[in-house]
């Protein structure tokens, strides 16, 4: 790597004069992509690998075991003498012996122990491994096209998922831009581009990130930040006054990924744009400058928590679960609506998305070069190798981008405005939901419905109607019925919705989202007792935290269960993978006790508890976005057990919101040290 960057800066020092003022920036981009292609050709070592692809345990020598066990099977059907079934029977069994050696000398291999003392460690070769290992992992084997007939070669699937990518694109109506009026918002500020920031930027890169159109390796960007930035800030700068962006940039190599449903349909998979390093670097400029101006002058609604500092699922779950769970202690009615835009990210329209974007003071070259940015972009889909044509992008905001999730915040961020209901986001994720206190609560939850509806066709977005529900959360035995429509289309009602990962059902009781979350891990730890059975322990041991107790911890903080049946079923995946990670299966009373102590691993409940405590703490210190109602209060009378960091406990009369975030992580917090509840 030391060669390249000095022929990368050597050739950059001498061709320096290729790069000046009054060329375009396509032209100062090719030279430098140009350059830095041609140093890394020139300095990196090239090797020639085999075009056939095998699972990388076997060898050559399995591989002519593999050819001879074919030829005495061969042999054996011709002439089927015991001989010759014998021949076949021995070296049939030589392959399986050397293919299991070899797969565990494989193992061992790809953990990267470098020296005797040091420990295991999983890498990026373990992390393929596993992956390859997936059923759901395997790439598109064939496609349906719209009449039925099967398309299995490559370069036919690239196009049908490219034709599917553009039929989705909307035609924006010019004719019908609304009118925003004036705005009180304050203009962005000017922004300049230093080569400190960027190079600063290269330096963060990850190398494990696919490279883009240009085919500039990021390692390459990395490892040769400060050759390369001070070029790469010289066009930056060049690209922002000029506004003007280099057609590299705006092209995309999508990788289609599988989303649910029929695997063979190319709807039920999503793009992701694959684009230039060097472009997304600075639209991370752009990004933390522009959501700079937001923040200061407060633009985003609260209700979005999606893409944002300080906000999550996990804040945006605990928000609507008091408001939900405190309604339901105080034996009301809750109608929930919860929304799906159809394409949401693919069919925003360019000029609307502008015209909100200078609304809200972003203006001037920044929002000349966004606009640039998403002016004549094109696309391609990358299938196995094969490529299909480019395709002109008309609408959307490219997912798998830096800004993208940035523009499509601005364009959704004056959906609730009108609505007296709540409105809760999370990107795309909206929720709609009312205290009923008697049918007008229902008549006016309609016309907040209604009101989004009218914003989806004034702003050429669309809401899918067969996708959306209606949740009724309630203990009444005779809870006030009303049939919500959409677009013509009764919205269903459902007893349990996956809302951002967690299982809400109308009694917001956790039995539904428990089995499922045990399902996940349970199937998740049989695959690791496949594949990484005769790993080291520590391996076992990061596998299981990092594959299955994601599963079993996701949100914890929203549904921690507080029933023994609940309890018991999430430990006894624990303890399942305690046996797995040491092989220990003896029946010995105590066994698993032991082991788990062994292994240092506190129970799944101690886990949660902590966990609740910890965001209550970021609450606090301004770190998590969850509102503190105004109930939630210090003590009436403060004593020497108490300081001005307790509260009051909270009056409850169901196990649901007694037991939910708030209620119950109050008494945990009270209990606290002062010194730890006072830490920095």
């Amino acid at each position: 790597m030391n060669s390249l960057k000095i022929g990368i800066k050597t050739s950059l020092n001498n061709r320096l004069q290729n790069i000046k003022p009054e060329h375009t920036v396509e032209n100062n981009w090719n030279f430098l992509k140009t350059t830095i292609i041609k140093a890394a050709d020139t300095h990196t070592p090239q090797k020639i690998v085999n075009g056939k692809h095998h699972v990388p345990w076997i060898n050559q020598s399995i591989k002519r075991m593999i050819r001879q066990r074919q030829r005495r099977y061969n042999a054996a059907k011709k002439h089927n003498t015991p001989e010759n079934w014998k021949n076949y029977r021995e070296i049939r069994n030589k392959v399986r012996q050397s293919l299991t050696e070899a797969h565990d000398n494989y193992i061992r291999g790809i953990l990267n122990t470098e020296t005797e003392h040091e420990k295991p460690s999983m890498g990026k070769k373990f992390w393929q491994y596993v992956k390859s290992r997936k059923k759901d992992s395997v790439s598109i084997n064939s496609l349906k096209d719209h009449e039925g007939n099967e398309i299995i070669d490559s370069k036919g699937k690239a196009e049908l998922l490219n034709q599917q990518y553009d039929s989705v694109f909307t035609n924006e109506d010019l004719s019908s831009i609304p009118y925003l009026g004036t705005s009180n918002t304050p203009d962005i500020a000017p922004l300049h581009i230093t080569v400190k920031g960027v190079s600063l930027l290269l330096k963060k890169l990850d190398t494990s990130k696919a490279t883009g159109p240009d085919l500039i390796p990021t390692k390459i960007l990395k490892e040769s930040a400060d050759e390369i930035a001070p070029f790469l800030t010289h066009i930056y700068n060049q690209s922002l006054r000029t506004r003007e962006v280099p057609s590299d940039w705006k092209q995309a190599n999508i990788t289609a990924i599988y989303k649910k449903g029929d695997k063979s349909k190319a709807v039920n998979y999503r793009p992701v744009s694959l684009t230039s390093i060097s472009c997304k670097t600075m639209e991370h400029i752009i990004y933390h400058h522009v959501m700079s101006h937001l923040e200061q002058h407060n633009i985003l609604a609260d209700h979005q928590h999606g893409f944002r500092k300080h906000r999550s699922c996990e804040t945006q779950l605990i928000n609507t679960m008091e408001s939900v769970a405190r309604s339901l202690n105080e034996r009301e009615q809750v109608d929930m609506l919860v929304l799906d835009f159809s394409k949401a990210f693919d069919i925003v329209p360019h000029q609307r998305l502008l015209l909100k974007m200078k609304h809200y003071g972003i203006n001037g070259r920044v929002l000349d070069w966004i606009r640039a940015w998403l002016t004549d972009r094109k696309q391609r889909v990358c299938q196995d190798g094969d490529e299909s044509g480019f395709t002109p992008v008309r609408s959307g905001v490219p997912q798998g981008t830096v800004l993208g999730p940035l523009c499509f915040l601005l364009y959704i961020n004056d959906i609730g405005e009108s609505s007296s209901s709540v409105l809760r986001l999370f990107e795309d994720d909206s929720l709609l939901y009312r205290t009923i206190q008697g049918p007008e609560s229902c008549v006016r939850l309609q016309k907040d419905l209604d009101s989004l509806v009218e914003w989806s066709k004034k702003w050429q977005m669309i809401f899918h109607p067969t996708k959306c529900y209606t949740l009724r959360v309630t203990r009444r035995r005779k809870p006030l019925i009303h049939h919500y429509t959409m677009l013509g289309h009764q919205l269903e009602t459902v007893q349990c919705y996956p809302y951002l990962g967690v299982e809400i059902s109308d009694n917001l009781r956790w039995d539904h989202h428990i089995s499922k979350i045990t399902f996940k891990a349970n199937k998740t730890l049989g695959f690791l007792q496949r594949n990484i059975n005769k790993c080291p322990q520590d391996i076992k041991d990061r596998a299981y935290k990092s594959l299955v107790c994601p599963h079993l911890q996701y949100a914890s903080a929203v549904w921690d269960p507080y029933r023994k049946c609940h309890n018991d079923q999430l430990e006894q995946i624990q303890r399942k993978a305690a046996r797995f990670v040491t092989s220990n299966y003896t029946r010995e009373p105590g066994t698993v006790t032991n082991i788990l102590q062994s292994l240092g691993w506190p129970t799944l409940e101690t886990r949660r508890k902590a966990a609740r405590l910890i965001l209550l703490y970021k609450i606090l210190h301004g770190e998590a976005a969850v509102t503190i109602p105004e109930y939630v209060r210090q003590p009436a009378l403060l004593t020497r057990q108490y300081h001005p960091n307790r509260f009051a406990r909270l009056s409850t009369s169901t196990d649901a919101y007694k037991y939910s975030f708030l209620p119950r992580t109050i008494i945990e917090w009270n209990k606290l040290p002062e010194d730890v509840i006072l830490s920095p």
